[in-house]
């Protein structure tokens, strides 16, 4: 979106472009062709990365499939978990503990401001049925309502909220979805609208 301010004064104009809150949220672009949608990776490596630019983590859990779209020709897949996985605060790899699988998850960073009212909308598709099968977020900022899953179909999920948050306000936000229903989850059409005055 473009915004055109013009001084009366001296009759100047200045274009501003600003960035929507969300980017990418089609699955579509992936420039650098390494099958994960660009914006998209997960938590552990999108705040690790600032953080602790050295960490030894995988790149995304969340990969672009191209053989199943909601819109488009592309969606985000969050596979199986992975069985005895999980990182320590610095992102290595810690020994396994039995029993507890690393449920996968996306994360893309969000602009938010303050006292803002926000619509999050999505579409996803799961392989099993029910409740709280996919959890989403946005840290700091506001915990979304449970996704309920039908297998094998497209939802439309809709989610509306204010950010109040005045002690996360200067942080950088992370909306995150995790999977967390044992089998795969296909997420598409993500976006993240500022509900205007």
């Amino acid at each position: 979106m473009a915004v055109t301010a013009v001084a009366s004064s001296s009759h100047a104009q200045v274009k501003v472009l600003l960035a929507p809150p969300l980017v990418n949220g089609s699955m579509e672009r992936d420039i650098n062709q390494d099958r994960h949608p660009d914006g998209w990776g997960s938590f552990a490596d999108l705040d690790l990365r600032r953080t602790a630019p050295t960490a030894d983590i995988e790149f995304a859990d969340g990969e672009r499939d191209t053989t199943l779209a909601a819109e488009g020709k592309a969606s985000l897949l969050l596979a199986e978990p992975i069985p005895n996985r999980r990182y320590n605060p610095l992102g290595a790899l810690e020994p396994p503990l039995p029993g507890t699988p690393w449920a996968r998850d996306v994360s893309t960073p969000v602009v938010l401001k303050l006292d803002s009212q926000y619509r999050l909308t999505a579409k996803i598709r799961a392989e099993t049925n029910g409740k709280n099968q996919v959890e989403i977020g946005i840290r700091g900022a506001t915990v979304c309502p449970p996704v309920e899953t039908k297998a094998g179909v497209w939802i439309s999920y809709e989610h509306a909220f204010t950010f109040t948050n005045q002690a996360a306000a200067g942080e950088l936000k992370f909306l995150t979805i995790r999977n967390l229903s044992g089998k795969k989850v296909w997420i598409d059409d993500v976006h993240l609208e500022e509900k205007m005055p």
